[in-house]
């Protein structure tokens, strides 16, 4: 599975799951993960996101973050 490392001071307001969906390269723009959340097709740890204005939290980050588009693409985040 690919993997990212994040600075802490990167994520300690947390980012918004479109950012996240940029960063991994599963999307182009901020507009592609908007329809893809609103089209069930996100999910974080294995749960839905449903809200394109979803904030990761900093204490996610910790124990790591899943981050999956439909079910072939995958990335996971941590922090350094």
């Amino acid at each position: 599975m690919p993997s990212s490392l994040l600075a802490e001071a990167e994520c300690s307001e947390g980012l918004l799951v479109t950012e996240l969906l940029m960063k991994a390269g599963l999307t182009q723009g901020n507009n592609e993960g908007r329809r893809l959340i609103k089209g069930g097709g996100v999910y974080i740890n294995g749960e839905r996101i449903t809200q394109p204005d979803h904030n990761v939290s900093l204490a996610e980050f910790k124990d790591g973050v899943e981050l999956r588009k439909g079910k072939k693409h995958h990335h996971l985040f941590n922090i350094k």
